[in-house]
């Protein structure tokens, strides 16, 4: 995981989620806020602290080496009355560096995501159980799934193609005047 530590990111979801998985699986959160006391609890309670790990932020040129360590990157923010996920910049950042990617369908995940990786219902730990344990019997299909969102993030997010839509974006705007 990589992001905010808040109950809406659904990070309490993974911590549930480790006392389902093998005991050779870990957890990599990467990132700070107000819910980590929190979450270090509940994984102290539910016995499996000794299998996440909490990095706290970290510098942005150094995401990539956090990332590249990772199986599969999740996504498991949760949409509350007065707030949904919008873009998902982490998701973009896990298919450049080829990591399969799992997702909530909270806002604009499941449009990032594509065909490079897997929705799961938004607080359905069963579901998201399901997907990793999949993903981590099936190596091949992992690597595929990088390599799949890596051409995504480099067809539709890359910075030229970026810079691209914004321009056009601009033109069509100043068009209408």
């Amino acid at each position: 995981y990589v992001g905010r530590l808040l109950e809406i990111k659904g990070v309490f979801l993974l911590i549930e989620m480790m006392r389902h998985l093998p005991e050779n699986v870990h957890l990599l959160m990467v990132g700070s806020g107000p819910e980590e006391s929190r979450l270090r609890q509940k994984a102290a309670d539910f016995h499996v602290a000794h299998r996440i790990h909490f990095v706290g932020a970290i510098p942005y040129s150094d995401l990539p080496r956090y990332m590249n360590c990772m199986d599969l990157g999740v996504a498991p923010s949760q949409t509350t009355p007065y707030w949904k996920e919008q873009f998902g910049r982490a998701l973009v950042e896990f298919m450049s560096c080829e990591v399969p990617v799992i997702g909530s369908n909270s806002g604009s995940i499941p449009e990032v995501i594509g065909e490079a990786g897997y929705i799961f219902p938004e607080k359905t730990l069963a579901e998201l159980v399901s997907i990793v344990q999949a993903l981590i019997e099936q190596p091949e299909k992992r690597q595929k799934l990088g390599q799949r969102g890596r051409e995504q993030a480099q067809q539709h997010y890359s910075a030229a193609i970026m810079s691209q839509r914004l321009l056009e974006m601009y033109k069509t705007l100043t068009q209408r005047m």
